[in-house]
């Protein structure tokens, strides 16, 4: 009798970003097209987020967990400590009826009671750092992992070298949705002449990059009879945008949220954006030059990282802005000089 009840079961777990569980999703979606009969199951939290974007065909069975952030203060950590227990038992439990072949897990602190029991039942444990510095949930558990896959070979410092592999991020897009520019600009309806940039926000947008296509066209105005903008803004106010655009005849696509960016990343020249690495990975498959402004944050630098490890290694269309200054200076250059 086989030690698996179903040999084709594979088990992902990543919560509470999209930045992690996109990828994630994309790692099952290419197991599962190797493997037609297998069955994915998910672990996420119970949240919005994690329930809206693991509602996908390549989920067979999705389990959701309650379980916060660390917390900062030391009088809630009992609080944490209880449902991480919880979590794990709830864990093992999933995983000893389901026995996977493996746990894959992009991180997330939903990711330590899942790992932990899949390390307590003899599971192999595959983790992925996307990132150049790796989070802390997957630095504590990369001790019980099986394999490390790292997409910049930065992070390898801060892990076991012996288990990590240097492997490309897991791309949700393919080849073959790669169009031309011209084609992509003549499907929003654009100008051929105009440089293009795209202001990508994420799901959740950016005020602050937002703020920045202001300032840039309040400083710099000659700017407006040659750009066009593409401006994924999240849930602020979409009008506010559209008609200040329009104010100054800039031609512009402005939207929250759009679940397939390939034909908007087609058809842009400059790409301004955060740092996160799903953002950089997508932007470098696409082959686009870029404007990174990292988000900085007491708790981590990793996006501070990420564009920086990514601006040396495309020194030619990557660059890396720590300032909103540094960056409109920097958005003007490329648009004065960008050649069609």
């Amino acid at each position: 009798m086989s030690e698996y009840p179903n040999p084709l079961t594979l088990c992902i777990v990543a919560g509470k970003s999209g930045g992690h569980i996109i990828p994630c999703l994309t790692l099952a979606k290419a197991w599962k097209e190797k493997n037609p009969l297998g069955i994915v199951i998910s672990i996420s939290t119970n949240t919005t987020l994690d329930r809206t974007l693991t509602t996908t065909a390549t989920i067979n069975h999705r389990y959701y967990l309650s379980l916060d952030n660390v917390p900062r203060h030391v009088l809630k950590m009992p609080i944490f400590g209880l449902q991480l227990l919880c979590c794990f038992w709830t864990n093992y439990r999933i995983l000893r009826k389901q026995r996977p072949i493996k746990v894959i897990s992009t991180g997330g602190y939903i990711a330590i009671p899942t790992v932990l029991a899949a390390y307590v039942l003899r599971i192999p444990v595959e983790l992925w750092e996307l990132n150049a510095t790796p989070g802390r949930a997957l630095r504590f558990l990369s001790p019980y992992a099986t394999r490390i896959y790292t997409c910049f070979i930065e992070a390898q410092k801060y892990l076991p070298q012996k288990k990590c592999a240097v492997a490309a991020y897991p791309i949700r897009y393919r080849q073959e949705e790669k169009i031309t520019p011209e084609r992509a600009r003549n499907i929003l309806g654009f100008d051929q002449q105009r440089v293009t940039l795209f202001i990508l926000g994420g799901s959740q947008g950016s005020t602050s990059l937002s703020a920045l296509m202001s300032a840039l066209i309040n400083q710099f105005p000659e700017l407006a009879h040659k750009i066009q903008c593409i401006h994924q803004t999240g849930a602020s106010d979409n009008t506010f945008w559209k008609t200040l655009y329009g104010q100054h005849n800039i031609p512009a696509y402005v939207f929250g949220y759009c679940h397939d960016l390939a034909p908007l990343l087609c058809a842009a020249d400059i790409v301004i954006s955060r740092a996160g690495a799903g953002a950089i990975f997508e932007i470098d498959f696409f082959e686009k030059t870029c404007v990174l402004v990292p988000l900085q944050t007491d708790l981590t630098s990793h996006q501070q990282d990420n564009a920086l490890a990514y601006a040396h290694r495309q020194p030619d269309r990557a660059y890396c802005c720590m300032t909103e200054q540094e960056a409109l200076k920097k958005i003007h250059e490329l648009v004065v000089t960008h050649k069609s």
